[in-house]
Order: C-alpha cells, then sequence, then structure tokens
C-alpha cells in the first residue's frame, strides 16, 4: 500500500517524464498493475493532495463490515481447528457468506480472492490434521479394549485381522481441499 506522497510521486513522474508502465514500477517497486491503477486515478489522487489530505494516509483496507466479517470467520475457523475438524477453503467462504448474513450485510462476496486474502492476512495454510493419537479420546479406547475380548471370544484367533491400515473408508470427510 503506497501512501498519498508515493502515489502523487508516481502522478508526476507519470505526467513529466513519459515512462513505460513497467519502467515506473521498476523504479518505485511495485506492480505494473499498481502503476496502471495511478494513472488510471491520477486526478482523483491530485485532487485528494490538493485537499489538504494527509500524505501519509493509506487507503483503508476494509471498511467496518469487512472488518466484523474477518474477525468472525477468524474466530470461528480457531475455534473448528482446535477441535480439529477439517477445514477447506470452500467451507471457510460459505461461513464468511453466513456471518455477512447474520450481521445483515448484504453486498458481501466470498470470493476465491477474498479466501486467499484473508489466508494471507492470518498466515493460514490449509493443511491435513494428522496424529492418530489425537483422534479419540483415550477413555473410549479404554472402554472398547475392556469389551474387546467378549467381541471376540466367538472367532478363532487365526480368522481375527488388523485392518488399521487397509485404506479402506467409509464416508470419510474430506482432509483438504483448495479453495
Amino acid at each position: 500500500m503506497l501512501t498519498l506522497k508515493e502515489k502523487m510521486e508516481i502522478v508526476n513522474v507519470i505526467d513529466k517524464e513519459k515512462l513505460s508502465t513497467r519502467t515506473i514500477a521498476s523504479r518505485f517497486h511495485i506492480g505494473k498493475t499498481q502503476v496502471t491503477m495511478i494513472a488510471k486515478n491520477k486526478e482523483d489522487i491530485r485532487r485528494l493532495w490538493q485537499s489538504g489530505a494527509n500524505e501519509h494516509q493509506k487507503k483503508r483496507f476494509f471498511k467496518t463490515e469487512g472488518w466484523n466479517i474477518d474477525k468472525a470467520c477468524f474466530e470461528w475457523f480457531i475455534n473448528a481447528r482446535n477441535r480439529r475438524i477439517p477445514i477447506s477453503g470452500g467451507l471457510v467462504k460459505e461461513k464468511a457468506k453466513e456471518i455477512a448474513e447474520k450481521f445483515g450485510y448484504k453486498n458481501f462476496s466470498a470470493s476465491n480472492g477474498w479466501l486467499q486474502k484473508w489466508r494471507k492476512r492470518h498466515n493460514i495454510s490449509f493443511k491435513c490434521i494428522s496424529g492418530e493419537a489425537a483422534d479419540v479420546n483415550q477413555e473410549t479406547v479404554d472402554e472398547f479394549l475392556e469389551k474387546l475380548p467378549s467381541l471376540l471370544r466367538e472367532y478363532q484367533c487365526e480368522d481375527i485381522y488388523n485392518a488399521d491400515e487397509s485404506s479402506l473408508f467409509f464416508v470419510r470427510s474430506p482432509i483438504k481441499r483448495w479453495p
């Protein structure tokens, strides 16, 4: 994000030096798209500069509605992750839409771009949740181990198999999906 002063410097270069977009972008260490947007909005930037606006102010990234959705969605995400619920990008977008609707914001769009920026703002990556030790409650395991001998009583030892690593999954929840 550039300050108003930095944008005005770029406007002056655009007007005086007639350089290519690529050259200006390289000189100011910004993207070509940003140079193009500044050139397109140079009259608005000039008016803002002449009005005496704060030269160090950067454009606000979000309005209040955006921050409210962002914060609520992040809190939901942290809560779900703490409960080891697998979360995909699509699920986050749906939750963000639900939150926006709950707050009464009608113009919110949970696009892929929004999701990507949300992930970057909160340093989030969608990775597999793994680790067998944390997958089950130890009390449940202990209860099952007490019942197991009575369940196996009717079977011969050679007819009992361990299917723990068989790769057979029924109605398996998604571990990782993007977006």
